[in-house]
This record gives C-alpha cells, sequence and structure tokens, in this order.
C-alpha cells in the first residue's frame, strides 16, 4: 500500500522531493496502522460477541435495586414501571432514595428528577457513595423534549458516579410540574419582563402535563427489557 504512491497518477513525481516522499509514505504508515488496529477491535468484536452478550446477561442472575427521588410524582412512574418488567423475587429494595441503606445490589436503576440541570441533591449524595455497581440511569425533567437537552443532563448526573461502577444504560423524558410554576410564568408575562420568551415557558409548561406518557413508559420498557434480555 505505501509503494503504491510512487505511481499514483495523482502526483506530480517531478516535483517530489526524497523529503515529500518520506513524509508521504510516514502518512501511509500511520494509515496503515489506524487501519489495523480498528480492524483488529472489529475482529476482537466478533471473536468475543458472544461472551460480551453473555456478560450482559449475567444481570440476569444478579439481584437489583431500583431506587427513586421523584418530587412530583414523574420518576416514581417510571421507576413503577421498571419494577413491573424486572423479576420481583430478584429485587432487594424498592423504594425513595432517602429510605435506603447502602448494603445494596450489584444492579441498581437509579431514577431522579432535574434540578439546575443536574439530579437532584438527595440523587447526588447517593450516587456518590456507590462503588463497583452497575447503574442503569432514569430521570425526568420538566422542560424541553429535546434529545440532545436530556443527554446534557445525562452527563452531568454521570459526573457524580465513581469510575468503578458500570452505566448499563439511560432514560430520560419530560415531566409535568406543579401548577404554581405556569402561575410564575403569569406573573412573569404580566411584568413585561422581554429578557425572557414567557411564552415559550408557558407552552413548554402545557406540552409537560401529559408526561410522562404512555409513549414515554413504552420505550422506557423497551430499553430495560433490551438489557435484560
Amino acid at each position: 500500500m505505501v509503494d503504491f504512491l510512487y505511481y499514483s497518477p495523482d502526483l506530480d513525481y517531478d516535483d517530489l522531493s526524497i523529503k515529500k516522499i518520506d513524509i508521504l509514505k510516514e502518512r501511509a504508515s500511520f494509515l496503515v496502522t489506524w487501519a489495523e488496529i480498528n480492524i483488529n477491535d472489529l475482529m476482537w468484536l466478533i471473536e468475543h460477541r458472544k461472551k460480551l452478550k453473555r456478560w450482559l446477561c449475567i444481570m440476569k442472575d444478579e439481584r437489583y435495586s431500583i431506587i427513586y427521588s421523584s418530587k412530583t410524582g414523574n420518576t416514581k412512574k417510571l421507576a413503577e414501571t421498571i419494577y413491573k418488567i424486572l423479576p420481583r423475587n430478584e429485587c432487594d429494595y424498592y423504594c425513595a432514595a432517602d429510605k435506603i441503606d447502602y448494603e445494596l445490589s450489584d444492579v441498581i436503576y437509579i431514577g431522579f428528577w432535574t434540578e439546575k440541570g443536574d439530579a437532584d441533591s438527595l440523587t447526588i449524595e447517593f450516587l456518590k457513595q456507590l462503588k463497583n455497581k452497575k447503574i442503569f440511569l432514569f430521570g425526568t425533567a420538566g422542560y424541553g423534549e429535546s434529545e440532545k437537552y436530556f443527554k446534557n443532563i445525562i452527563n452531568n448526573v454521570k459526573r457524580n458516579i465513581d469510575s468503578s461502577n458500570i452505566i448499563i444504560g439511560t432514560f430520560m423524558c419530560q415531566g409535568k410540574m406543579p401548577l404554581s410554576v405556569r402561575a410564575r410564568y403569569e406573573k412573569m408575562k404580566q411584568q413585561n419582563n422581554l429578557s425572557i420568551n414567557v411564552d415559550n415557558l408557558i407552552t413548554n409548561f402545557d406540552k409537560a402535563l401529559s408526561h410522562p406518557n404512555e409513549k414515554d413508559l413504552k420505550k422506557l420498557e423497551k430499553i430495560i427489557k433490551s438489557i435484560y434480555s
């Protein structure tokens, strides 16, 4: 592949110095090495795909806990959905985050509500205590139906998790907010606060009222089943 560079019709050989040829050979050598590494990685995955699948399926034989923090009931609804799917006889804990000790299962489904672009403080405190666990994160946020927005929140939450843990999956959806929030928006609108697009906030609030909806719960159910199958 490297020698091919000497005969490429795209090169002006009269203008090629030995130094330029050496640079081209060096670049080609790098590309060959890069390709070989990636091919080797791919071959390794193909060879070990059954082992990897078995490793993931080990969770079938592991006990689990579902721990959640829910301010308005949205995240609790997600927790209930997960609890209905998984085998009850393998569950150690199914409760709110403020009612557990730290002798937990190896697999933990952890639910949170969003506070300032991150998990709520109770969940953050809980996450920071965990070591060597397999964690599935699920949560709700009042604002936004954007996957990019949800991904940013998840990334912020992950920063609270020790590197000894493994994230086995994540899920987020929109959740309804208290009516007091809409009242606050209406008051802001009356005050003609031009620095904030209050109409968008009110529109988002109204959209969130139906969430988590059946579509959200079906999506969560599909993800959980794919992990546990």
